[in-house]
């Protein structure tokens, strides 16, 4: 069976590259989009992605708190909570500049925009292990994603 040269790229809930809540050091093709959507519980959150430049990502979300009511207007029949966030991701080394045995390194900002309650700041490592079809994040964050964060996720490609 012959091997993929990448892994396949994950939108995590804020429609940034990642996995589930937590950032990853990689970046989209510059050009790319898409359009995003995730139920858990006790939200609604609907968003885009996008990739202007090769080391710039932008996501914008609207997240919906089912059954908590709008504070200002939400007796008056407006309905639930909802806010709008913005998230930002700079590419500081991307596969891209020819290192292949150095991680790819990222720093991000979430919900920079709204009522900020998720907001976090994070510096991210990414290395891929094509080989094995691995993949490798280690960060540290501020915020919402507090201290140390890793994860590592393995893929079969082809199946």
């Amino acid at each position: 069976m012959r091997r993929s040269k990448t892994n396949c790229l994950f939108l995590q809930l804020l429609d940034a590259r990642g996995y589930f809540t937590m950032p990853s050091a990689r970046m989209p093709k510059n050009g790319e989009a898409a359009v995003g959507a995730a139920v858990v519980d006790p939200y609604d959150i609907y968003g885009v992605n996008f990739q202007m430049f090769d080391r710039l990502e932008f996501s914008l979300n609207y997240r919906v708190y089912k059954g908590v009511t709008e504070k200002n207007f939400g007796d008056e029949g407006f309905g639930d909570d909802a806010e709008r966030t913005g998230n930002v991701k700079l590419g500081i080394l991307t596969g891209k500049d020819g290192f292949p045995r150095v991680p790819e390194i990222s720093i991000g900002v979430e919900d920079f925009i709204g009522t900020k309650r998720f907001n976090s700041k994070y510096v991210v490592a990414t290395k891929r292990f094509l080989d094995w079809d691995l993949e490798c994040t280690l960060g540290y964050g501020k915020g919402r994603l507090k201290g140390f964060l890793g994860v590592q996720h393995g893929l079969l490609s082809g199946s």
